[in-house]
């Protein structure tokens, strides 16, 4: 049965949507995006005359492939092999057991015998002023997403990367962070405390972390 204006509209623009989610590494809008998008499929079917049982069949196939389609984008794979150390800058000690961060320098290398191929990673941070891949490293990495002024993230794509090999980024805060504790810090953006380094001495109680050889 044919489409109805409405549902011809609808149609139109949820696939929009659909597309305009499959560009941007932004969460804040791929989420609402692929939401949208899906509300709006789902809606035809629901609206549109036929029969009860092949209308819901459609709509829980298109949910399963929109919900792949999330879990694809934002479940990240564990990578065996990659390790990556976030080393915080411009530590300064302030009282009250408090210290204020700039940026931090990242470091991503391969500790593992085999090539790590296609390596796609996210790091969430503060809003940032700016980031980038150090002039030595950028034959091995590009920012694909993030990274800008005003963003909290950066999306990192490695192509190859070869045992021991690594890669350093630098990004740096729109506004000095407070810091009360590395392992609070980790936790908030999502790393383990043991992928961030500080100063010897940090707090009084923080003990530098370096990565191992």
């Amino acid at each position: 049965m044919l489409f109805s204006g409405k549902e011809v509209i609808l149609l139109v623009i949820g696939t929009l949507l659909a597309f305009a989610s499959f560009k941007t590494d932004d969460p804040i809008i791929f989420f609402p995006c692929i939401g949208l998008s899906w509300a709006a499929f789902v809606f035809i079917c629901v609206s549109h005359p036929g029969s009860l049982l092949l209308r819901v069949l459609i709509a829980i196939a298109i949910s399963c492939v929109f919900v792949f389609v999330g879990f694809r984008t934002y479940k990240q794979p564990q990578l065996i092999g990659l390790k990556m150390v976030i080393a915080l800058t411009g530590i300064n000690e302030e009282k009250d057991l408090t210290a204020s961060a700039d940026g931090a320098t990242i470091g991503l290398f391969n500790d593992s015998p085999s090539v790590l191929k296609d390596v796609h990673k996210i790091l969430r941070f503060p809003t940032l002023k700016s980031a980038e891949v150090l002039d030595k490293y950028k034959s091995r990495a590009s920012i694909s997403g993030g990274g800008k002024p005003g963003s909290d993230y950066m999306a990192i794509e490695i192509p190859e990367l070869r045992p021991k090999e690594h890669v350093d980024l630098d990004v740096v805060f729109a506004e000095n962070q407070k810091v009360t504790s590395i392992d609070s810090w980790a936790s908030q953006y999502g790393y383990a405390k043991d992928d961030v380094q500080v100063q010897q001495g940090f707090l009084g109680k923080e003990r530098r972390v370096e990565p191992q050889k």
